[in-house]
């Protein structure tokens, strides 16, 4: 979903996601990100959201990523795609911060990564956390 505007519609659409304990794939605007992603768990807690690319902005923007990440360290609710991220710093990063069981492993042709890259990220995954 694109939209940021939390109306009666997307409510009904998550109380059902949250009914039927399902995920959701999130694709926000990126000047209100965290606030809408927060006022969806203020109605639903529990609700499991996928946040698209770590969160990025633009895929230059390191320090981006890194707030988004520091933004929900807290909730173990809200999990990670890592397609379109070509840093293995940022990905590096995401494992250090929120953990190895928060990522879902995304590729996108044409290949964000090297398989050098991929390799050295799947790995890390085993040695920090």
């Amino acid at each position: 979903m694109h939209e940021t505007a939390l109306n009666d519609k997307r409510v009904a659409i998550f109380e059902d996601i949250n009914k039927y304990d399902l995920n959701i794939l999130l694709h926000t605007r990126a000047n209100v990100r965290v606030d809408y992603v927060k006022s969806i768990l203020k109605l639903f807690p529990y609700i499991k959201i996928h946040v698209a690319h770590l969160g990025r902005a633009t895929a230059d923007n390191l320090q981006f990523i890194y707030d988004i990440l520091e933004s929900f360290k807290p909730y173990g609710n809200i999990f990670f795609d890592t397609s379109t991220i070509r840093q293995p710093e940022a990905l590096e990063y995401a494992v250090r911060i929120v953990g190895r069981n928060r990522h879902s492993i995304m590729l996108k042709p044409p290949l964000s990564l090297s398989l050098e890259q991929a390799k050295s990220f799947i790995n890390a995954l085993y040695e920090i956390s």
